[in-house]
């Protein structure tokens, strides 16, 4: 997996552009639904902002 992300580290980069410019446009248009977060998919953090469900069990 971490090897993928390095082999197509500027295509990441740029779908990470796309999906922040994407949050930003809903929200300025009134439509809240936000979209996972790319970037950092595994930080907890991220998933508390998006609204989204925590996929792993804390131990």
């Amino acid at each position: 997996m971490l090897m993928d992300i390095e082999k197509n580290d500027s295509q990441l980069i740029i779908r990470n552009e796309a999906k922040s410019s994407l949050i930003v446009i809903n929200n300025r248009t009134g439509n809240i639904k936000m979209t996972y977060p790319i970037d950092k998919p595994f930080l907890y953090q991220n998933y508390q902002q998006y609204n989204l469900t925590w996929p792993f069990k804390n131990i």
